[in-house]
């Protein structure tokens, strides 16, 4: 499995890329033909909208449908925590569907 991470408008530390790493190893066990994982970070600067400056998107390159989720918070982390939930169920319920199919 390929990760690829991009920062748009800020720059993306190794501690995040490992704790990403990390956490974007359970993916394989609901979709183990995953073949590419991009994420990308990005930082809004507009002061108006700091509570949601900070989004993280995670896109898995299966084979079959693109399974996509994205997060605002203000805070990379938590809006990682929150993207890969949302991440995790629609691949949980991607393979329920194969299977009852």
């Amino acid at each position: 499995m390929e990760i690829v991470v991009t920062g748009r408008h800020m720059q993306v530390s190794d501690r995040f890329r490992a704790h990403l790493d990390e956490k974007l190893a359970k993916i394989p066990q609901l979709a183990p033909r995953v073949q590419r994982v991009d994420v990308v970070v990005s930082h809004e600067p507009n002061k108006r909208q700091a509570k949601a400056c900070e989004r993280v998107e995670i896109t898995c390159h299966v084979k079959g449908p693109i399974v996509r989720s994205e997060a605002c918070l203000d805070d990379k982390y938590a809006a990682l925590d929150v993207a890969l939930d949302k991440l995790m169920e629609r691949l949980r319920r991607a393979q329920d569907r194969k299977r009852v199919h």
